[in-house]
């Protein structure tokens, strides 16, 4: 799958949105820096949280660049064995096309 010259694959504005589209599941990371300032837990809690979020939310956005990239690959050609096609169409000495029989008919 070749892309042009300046083209890219959009993945890093795709990681930005998911972030900002589920900053909600950051709920508990900063409820823990919260308890850190008022009950004096360590703030390493938050952190943990914190990168939690962020590695779950980064193997998801990978998961669906790779279920992308598989589904667009490029199919190798195929012959076209159908015997009716009209790609595989030529006309035979004997046979007529429509304008020669109209031509006739004249």
């Amino acid at each position: 799958m070749s892309k042009e010259p300046g083209q890219s694959s959009g993945f890093g504005m795709s990681l930005l949105w998911t972030f900002l589209l589920n900053l909600s599941w950051s709920i508990p990371a900063w409820i823990l820096l919260i308890l850190h300032f008022y009950r004096g837990w360590p703030i390493i809690w938050f952190w943990i949280a914190l990168a939690a979020w962020l590695v779950i939310i980064l193997i998801a956005s990978l998961g669906l660049k790779f279920v992308h990239k598989c589904s667009t690959a490029e199919k190798p050609f195929r012959e076209n064995k159908n015997p009716y096609s009209a790609d595989k169409y030529t006309p035979t000495k004997d046979t007529k096309t429509s304008e020669q029989n109209d031509n006739n008919k004249n």
